[in-house]
């Protein structure tokens, strides 16, 4: 979910209008972070 979309469904629930970036700031201040996971090949190890 992108914060436009968190920001339209935070209105839709409760009329609380917020700035995306308002809502990221907020998050982040939560310890809440984004980062995209890159995609890595399964070691050789790991086979069954």
């Amino acid at each position: 979910m992108t914060m436009p979309e968190l920001a339209g469904a935070l209105a839709d629930a409760t009329g609380v209008q917020a700035h995306p970036d308002a809502i990221g700031r907020f998050l982040r201040k939560l310890g809440f972070t984004y980062k995209k996971s890159r995609w890595s090949q399964p070691s050789g190890g790991a086979h069954g």
